[in-house]
């Protein structure tokens, strides 16, 4: 089950809902981890790294980007681990 599919039991069915709005404030949420982590690992992430960042809405990619951020030797391991 992905971050923006909650489940809910009624009765013996389970309803699943996808919510856009959901996905967004997820997505809004792991940028922040993400940045935070290179930022108190590395100093100030430059712009076009942060646009690179923000521009990944799976929130599978971006659990993996949280990772490569504690992980990484530097910024440019980084970047090299996103494509």
């Amino acid at each position: 089950m992905t971050w923006t599919r909650f489940a809910q039991r009624r009765g013996n069915i389970d309803i699943v809902i996808e919510s856009p709005l959901i996905q967004q404030i997820v997505a809004k949420r792991l940028h922040y981890a993400i940045l935070a982590v290179l930022e108190d690992r590395f100093g100030a992430v430059p712009p076009d790294l942060i646009e690179e960042i923000q521009s990944v809405d799976n929130d599978d990619q971006l659990i993996d980007m949280v990772r490569q951020a504690a992980a990484c030797r530097d910024l440019d391991a980084f970047r090299a681990a996103m494509r």
